[in-house]
């Protein structure tokens, strides 16, 4: 059967919203074979979507979400788009956790690993905390904790059916870079982390669109990352009161040192999780410990929690250095 979506990413023409709904819509209800479904994640990763495709599919994609609305949008979230191959441990989802012990209110959304060693959804797990797969789950995590961490593709109909085609294939596309923007929560405050310096500059204005309060989409320079880094300059864009910034900082802005990539490492699910348990119980410090207090320094700010960058990672070194955040994964596990 003749599919007009393909064929027009054959013949690199730009799809309209409407292609990417109606595509989207079908494959949320299973209607395609899996040939399908990979032929359009690499036609349209491989033509290069244009902004106003992005958006588009962003939309078509928040669309088949399963809403979370207890909080109506007042939360924060940090996840990334993954597939920067540097092997890092999961540091979005532990500054999440330091985000909560500080006092905010966080959605985080998460999943297996597709294009990593271990996703965020095994890093969770591998700490011994519940992954929430319903929004009955999901909103009792909340109430308990001010934090849930919601396994993506059992909050999207259209993520539950692409993911495992976006697995098998094997390689970064587009939904490496829409995955973050279809959090059920719909945050007001977001901590994008882009391996993309290009698509940074269009998810930045994805952002702008959704009508966040206050987000950021930050891009690690040398080597390219996902996260503020403590290896090298990060590019930031900066999105409040409907405007965007653009500007760069550095670890020596703040007081760290350089790290070399490699004490970054990450590697199993298990050892990512008990990393982190030594670096929230004080066991490990330095370089793992910095580049976790920034990003929840950032996740802060943009929580309106602290008053600059500069002041959230001062309240993030302080809510591990107290225990905090042990004290918080504690009671997450139990």
């Amino acid at each position: 059967m003749k599919n007009e979506t393909l064929e027009k990413l054959v013949n690199n023409q730009t799809l309209s919203r409407d292609n990417l709904e109606i595509f989207i819509d079908s494959a949320a209800k299973n209607e395609y074979p899996q040939t399908v479904i990979a032929s359009f994640i690499t036609g349209l990763t491989t033509k290069g979507p244009k902004l106003d495709e992005i958006k588009n599919l962003v939309i078509a994609m928040r669309k088949q979400a399963i809403r979370l609305d207890f909080e109506h949008g007042d939360v924060v979230d940090s996840c990334g788009t993954g597939a920067d191959l540097q092997g890092t441990f999961n540091i979005s989802t532990a500054a999440a956790i330091v985000t909560a012990a500080a006092g905010g209110k966080v959605i985080k959304q998460t999943n297996s690993n597709i294009t990593s060693r271990c996703g965020s959804s095994n890093f969770v797990e591998a700490l011994g905390i519940k992954l929430c797969k319903t929004k009955e789950e999901a909103e009792q995590q909340f109430k308990q904790h001010n934090i849930c961490f919601v396994h993506s593709p059992s909050f999207n109909r259209a993520a539950n059916i692409l993911n495992p085609v976006r697995k098998e294939l094997g390689f970064r596309s587009i939904f490496n870079f829409t995955g973050p923007l279809i959090n059920p929560g719909f945050p007001n405050y977001q901590l994008l982390g882009v391996s993309s310096p290009e698509m940074a500059k269009n998810l930045i204005e994805v952002l702008k669109l959704l009508q966040l309060k206050h987000a950021m989409v930050v891009n690690a320079k040398n080597p390219l990352l996902d996260e503020i880094s403590v290896c090298s300059e990060t590019d930031v864009y900066e999105l409040k009161n409907n405007e965007i910034s653009t500007y760069s900082i550095k670890p020596e802005d703040f007081g760290i040192k350089r790290a070399d990539i490699n004490a970054l490492k990450g590697a199993t699910p298990e050892y990512n999780a008990n990393l982190v348990t030594d670096i929230f119980s004080g066991k490990i410090k330095g370089h793992k410990a910095d580049i976790i207090a920034l990003n929840a320094g950032a996740m802060l700010y943009l929580y309106g929690l602290a008053k600059n960058l500069t002041d959230g990672i001062m309240q993030a070194y302080l809510t591990i250095d107290s225990g905090s955040a042990m004290k918080k994964l504690e009671k997450l596990k139990a």
